[in-house]
């Protein structure tokens, strides 16, 4: 299977997921690696969607997400890029990297995308985390076709839900708290996770345990949540604005990441955005779990309506 230049496999073999193959790869910068997962197009490539994860920023967690789309799609190529030292396939020298680091390194993914396909449309597709690094992506790269943001931290993150609970403690720590991931080595992991996590499936599981018995993985995890809490701010009107025609949002039910920050959202896109680019849904945050065919259709329905690929048929 060819491999865009910028791409090198991380294994000579081809995985195989849902009927997809796609190629676990490493994406070359110029002065680190990047874990990365090249979904190619059926066809030509004349859509690439470039994928940033949320955090932890690991995109093993979206292949059922991503293969649903590229199966229900003729011309539709994926890359996903995961944040700098979150995945042990591609390590860093330093445990700490900034969230600023990591919006370079997605700009730094969507110049090599552009230089490899010049003619192709990007659109920019974020979870999470995500999405307020496509925006900032966006901010420098105006050509972007498109954006497509599930369950959007765009705003206040450190005052929603889950933000209060979490942002005191753990996150002040992530050195102390990662060191004691050297003790899972002493337990059965596997066997614990599966049992803790019942309703996952094992693929899942398997990204989680990898996650887990990498130290500074878990450091750099952490480090990285610290830095969304103090710089994920006030929503950015001006920059929303800039993108009226081009953005979607994909908001779940009763999300703790984002809490009253949806309404606030909402209502400063209603009747500027259409309805069908404004999806409130059922979907979980962490949807990567168990609902990304779900996911995986509205996202192929923001494809159809940007007459990219072939109306989706709804039972």
């Amino acid at each position: 299977m060819m491999l865009p230049s910028f791409l090198r496999p991380s294994s000579t073999q081809t995985t195989d997921s849902a009927s997809v193959k796609f190629v676990d790869a490493v994406a070359k910068h110029g002065t680190h690696d990047t874990h990365a997962l090249w979904f190619p197009p059926k066809g030509s490539p004349e859509t690439i969607l470039l994928f940033i994860p949320g955090n932890p920023g690991c995109v093993g967690f979206y292949i059922p997400l991503l293969s649903h789309i590229v199966e229900n799609s003729e011309n539709v190529a994926v890359i996903a890029h995961a944040h700098v030292g979150h995945a042990s396939i591609a390590p860093f020298p330093s445990a700490y990297v900034s969230l600023d680091f990591q919006i370079q390194n997605a700009l730094e993914a969507y110049d090599l995308v552009h230089e490899e396909f010049p003619t192709s449309r990007i659109i920019l597709v974020g979870h999470s985390l995500g999405t307020w690094i496509c925006l900032q992506v966006s901010k420098q790269r105006p050509s972007v076709t498109a954006l497509f943001l599930l369950c959007p931290t765009i705003s206040n993150l450190a005052k929603t839900p889950n933000g209060r609970a979490l942002g005191s403690v753990v996150l002040q720590f992530p050195g102390h708290v990662s060191w004691m991931a050297h003790l899972l080595a002493l337990v059965p992991l596997s066997t614990i996770l599966s049992l803790v996590y019942r309703a996952w499936p094992a693929q899942q599981i398997t990204v989680l345990e990898t996650l887990l018995r990498h130290p500074s993985s878990i450091h750099a995890c952490l480090s990285l949540a610290n830095d969304e809490m103090t710089s994920i701010k006030e929503l950015d009107k001006p920059l929303m604005n800039s993108l009226l025609d081009r953005v979607h949002l994909l908001y779940g039910t009763d999300d703790g990441w984002i809490g009253q920050e949806e309404q606030a959202v909402l209502h400063f896109l209603d009747g500027r955005v259409p309805a069908e680019r404004l999806l409130k849904t059922k979907v979980p945050h962490a949807f990567c779990i168990n609902d990304s065919e779900l996911v995986a259709t509205y996202c192929l329905d923001w494809l159809a309506s940007l007459e990219l690929v072939a109306n989706q048929e709804k039972e």
